[in-house]
């Protein structure tokens, strides 16, 4: 099956397990990434330096065009770093501490 048939959920944890993406991956962290998306997508068709998120005037963590290409990047299941800056922007829980961490066992 082609990428591009592949479901919203499918790409996203395609996208989690590759180039060490610290992304959560679980369902719920796939429904926490729908709202960063909708934030890269706003961030990019907008010039000016804030925009609006859930009725609060935000200022943009990114340039439009960081943002357009973090989504294309995205498209293509390949990580892009400005998909964790907007999500820590916006307090969106996307990433997996978990890799960032020893489990303890030695």
């Amino acid at each position: 099956m082609k990428m591009k048939q592949w479901s919203g959920y499918a790409k996203y944890l395609v996208l989690a397990d590759r180039n060490k993406s610290r992304l959560r991956s679980d369902y719920v962290g796939y429904l926490e990434f729908g709202k960063v998306i909708d934030a890269l997508q706003t961030i990019s068709r907008t010039q000016s330096k804030t925009y609006l998120y859930e009725g609060e005037v935000v200022k943009k963590p990114i340039t439009p065009s960081k943002a357009a290409d973090a989504l294309v990047k995205i498209e293509k299941c390949q990580y892009d770093q400005n998909v964790e800056v907007v999500a820590i922007s916006l307090g969106i829980d996307v990433l997996n501490i978990s890799k960032n961490f020893s489990t303890g066992n030695r």
